[in-house]
């Protein structure tokens, strides 16, 4: 039996349980159904288109607020261990999806004492202004020399011409 007959039998097996969860399940519950079922096929799509080339699946967890998902390519990271009493690892990158937006990540963890990482992201969406987007991704770690040099990696221009 080939996949795609296997396929189709699936399908007419989904198609006769739906008919019958119409007749006993509320609309709203069936299409918040289907609709968690689209979204777990598109990121099982995702996942296997990100296995070639230099594309990676990344699926972030910041400290606050939603977990970030993406098929992406690493465009500059930066790792260091700050001083002090308490030195901290951290870790820095910038990462471009296929859709041509950037995520900004920074995480950071103590290296002398058990103790969380602590994760933050900012997502830039993508528009025609890549410098302006050059510029959110720099206020996400607060342009600091460490992000400069990132930028200066990744080959961004961050000089502003005034008027």
């Amino acid at each position: 039996m080939s996949p795609d007959d296997k396929l189709t039998i699936k399908l007419d097996g989904l198609s006769d349980f739906f008919r019958k969860a119409d007749e006993v399940v509320a609309d709203e519950l069936v299409f918040a159904i289907l609709a968690d079922a689209e979204r777990a096929l598109k990121r099982a799509i995702k996942r296997a288109e990100a296995l070639s080339g230099e594309w990676e699946r990344q699926e972030i967890k910041p400290q606050a607020g939603p977990a970030i998902e993406f098929t992406g390519r690493l465009v500059a990271e930066q790792s260091f261990t700050t001083t002090g009493s308490d030195p901290m690892g951290v870790d820095l990158e910038i990462w471009e999806t296929r859709a041509g937006a950037y995520v900004a990540v920074t995480a950071s963890e103590p290296v002398d004492r058990p103790g969380f990482e602590l994760v933050k992201v900012t997502v830039v969406e993508p528009q025609e202004d890549r410098q302006a987007m050059h510029f959110a991704v720099m206020d996400h770690f607060d342009w600091t020399d460490r992000a400069r040099n990132m930028a200066r990696k990744a080959g961004w221009d961050l000089r502003r011409e005034v008027d």
